[in-house]
């Protein structure tokens, strides 16, 4: 995918954002309209104009810092994130209508599900990158040690909600202990192990 296509893509997709703001206010100014009246009445489509246009000075942005990149293998990852974020915002469709078509949204579609899959493998060490601390993020979700699963029973247990006023825990509803039989509470020792089989 060519991440500088999306890039004159965007700036087409600003210049007409613009062109129709000054437009649309020139018109309000000519039915009399004030400043302040002109802006509220088209208050939607100049956020959108702004958002179209700070979207573009983010890609362009991305675009240029790609030159800086020496690693080849960095380079490549960063390639397929600056055109997955051109991409994702083709597809949420804002306007886009009147620039690109509906077999052009299709290969945009098609053009993020490879970008996704490519990526699958680089997730874990972008996310990574960012270098949130777990303290810092406080979720049992993400976690650096993979035990998304414990954490997250671990944090259920200890969760102010499971705890009554007079400091005693919430008793275990009447039909969660119906189920009780059924629950293989060794599951969750088998970490991200091979898990035994079904005794289905």
């Amino acid at each position: 995918l060519d991440y500088d296509y999306l890039l004159r893509l965007f700036e087409l997709r600003t210049m007409i954002a613009i062109y129709r703001s000054g437009k649309a206010v020139k018109e309000s100014f000519a039915q009399g309209m004030t400043i302040d009246e002109a802006r509220n009445i088209h208050a939607r489509l100049l956020y959108t104009t702004v958002k179209s246009h700070v979207r573009y000075f983010i890609l362009s942005k991305f675009a240029a810092n790609l030159q800086t990149v020496e690693d080849q293998q960095c380079l490549s990852v960063l390639k397929q994130l600056c055109a997955l974020f051109g991409v994702t915002d083709i597809l949420e469709g804002e306007q886009w209508l009147g620039i690109i078509d509906s077999d052009e949204a299709e290969l945009a579609e098609a053009a993020a599900r490879n970008i996704c899959e490519s990526l699958r493998p680089d997730v874990i060490p972008l996310t990574d990158a960012f270098d949130f601390p777990d303290r810092v993020l406080n979720s049992a979700l993400g976690r650096k040690d993979g035990k998304v699963y414990e954490a997250l029973l671990n944090a259920a247990r200890q969760s102010t909600m499971n705890i009554l006023p007079d400091g005693t825990k919430n008793e275990v509803p009447k039909f969660v202990k119906e189920l009780v039989p059924y629950l293989d509470k060794t599951l969750l020792l088998h970490a991200n192990r091979e898990l035994p089989k079904s005794k289905l």
